[in-house]
């Protein structure tokens, strides 16, 4: 019980700290063109993903058709090589869990305990949550960012 108190602390202090960054405007040279990155508005885009994400796979409608909705909600927030990459994984690579959330099933306490964070890097975010309430483990996944044309979308998960 203590190790769960100790993690929701954690990850109370991590909220408070992201909430009091400003938002930053990165900018990026890409072939001599400056692309600029909105931490307001990307980290924006990365909850709404992941809320949608695991709100849907927590639906325990067919199987078939809840991965044809996880599907549809990846095409609007993931690139295309990212999603193909990953197709090719579970097709050639045997890949036994889900990259996105980095575990193989999700948990409701996964959206109340998410946290957005910031890298140091250009372009670069973290999402924190609890896996589940049993382990008490924090799943981290990190995230690459691009934009294309006027949207964010994910490029990488590492």
């Amino acid at each position: 019980m203590k190790k769960i108190y100790y993690v929701y602390i954690l990850l109370l202090l991590q909220l408070i700290i992201s909430c009091k960054e400003n938002d930053k405007t990165d900018k990026l040279d890409v072939n001599n063109q400056k692309v600029e990155f909105s931490d307001t508005e990307i980290k924006k885009m990365i909850k709404e993903f992941y809320t949608a994400y695991i709100t849907q796979s927590l639906d325990t409608i067919a199987p078939n058709k809840n991965i044809e909705k996880l599907d549809s909600i990846s095409q609007i927030y993931c690139t295309k090589a990212l999603l193909d990459s990953i197709k090719n994984e579970f097709e050639n690579n045997e890949l036994d869990y889900d990259p996105i959330i980095n575990g193989q099933d999700s948990h409701p306490v996964m959206l109340k305990t998410m946290i957005i964070n910031k890298d140091k890097k250009v372009n670069k975010y973290i999402v924190l949550f609890l896996s589940d309430t049993y382990d008490s483990s924090i799943e981290v996944v990190n995230l690459t960012i691009i934009k294309q044309g006027d949207k964010y979308k994910i490029s990488s998960l590492n």
